[in-house]
């Protein structure tokens, strides 16, 4: 589930796939988001749930009930 949700919402910006490119180089792949040192499902998922923490250009909410799906995703 949070790999499609991934594939729905983030690919435009994000590589959400194991080794790719991000479409847009200023946003980080998931793999370097999931390398980030400390990173934990946690501070993710907190991360996540609170929409002010994105950049400007990435102004959107993601409903809380993804949240834990897309954190297991992008911590695999």
């Amino acid at each position: 589930r949070g790999q499609r949700f991934a594939a729905n919402r983030c690919a435009d910006c994000h590589s959400v796939g194991y080794g790719e490119t991000s479409p847009r180089a200023e946003a980080p792949s998931f793999g370097a988001i999931a390398s980030t040192p400390g990173l934990d499902s946690a501070k993710l998922a907190r991360w996540l749930r609170d929409h002010r923490n994105y950049p400007n250009e990435m102004y959107f909410e993601i409903p809380a009930e993804h949240i834990a799906d897309l954190t297991a995703y992008m911590l695999t």
